[in-house]
C-alpha cells in the first residue's frame, strides 16, 4: 500500500481550530500520499458526501457523544463547555437536532471556508535536504 499508516483528527474551539492529517510512509511514497491527502481535501470541499457516509459520520458522532456522556464527570464537561463557548449550553438532544440539520452542501461550504491553500501547514520528519518539491506541491494545490 501506499502508507503504513494514515490517520486525520481536529481539535474545534470558537473561534479557531485545525484539521491534521498523518501518514506514515515509506520515503519514496511521500510526494504521492502528500498530493493524495490534498485531493481529498479538495474534493471534501468541492463534492458533497454521499447519503449512506453522511448517515454513517452522523451515526458515529451520535453513537460516541453518547457513550462519551455516561459519566456524570463527563456531562459536566459538556455541559461547562458549551456554556463557556456559547453562553448557552445545549442539550444532547438539542446538539443531535443541530446535528441531524446538517447537509452534504453544508459540509462542503464549511470546507471551502477553512481548507485553502493559505491555511495549509506541512511538517514531515525525514532526510530531505531539499524542500522546494514540497513547497511546490502546496503551492499547486
Amino acid at each position: 500500500g501506499l502508507a503504513y499508516t494514515v490517520w486525520s483528527a481536529h481539535e474545534s474551539y470558537s473561534n479557531r481550530g485545525y484539521l491534521i492529517t498523518y501518514a506514515g510512509v515509506d520515503h519514496p511514497n511521500v510526494e504521492k500520499t502528500i498530493r493524495a491527502a490534498l485531493e481529498e481535501y479538495k474534493n471534501i470541499c468541492t463534492s458533497p458526501v454521499g447519503v449512506d457516509e453522511l448517515k454513517r459520520v452522523k451515526d458515529y458522532i451520535r453513537g460516541t457523544t453518547l457513550i462519551s456522556l455516561e459519566q456524570s464527570n463527563a456531562v459536566a464537561s459538556f455541559v461547562g463547555a458549551e456554556e463557556m463557548l456559547t453562553g448557552n449550553p445545549l442539550t444532547t438532544d438539542e446538539v443531535f437536532a443541530k446535528l441531524d440539520a446538517v447537509t452534504a452542501n453544508d459540509i462542503c461550504a464549511v470546507a471551502q471556508k477553512i481548507i485553502t491553500p493559505a491555511s495549509l501547514n506541512l511538517a514531515m520528519i525525514g532526510p530531505w535536504k531539499d524542500e522546494t518539491v514540497f513547497q511546490k506541491i502546496i503551492t499547486e494545490w
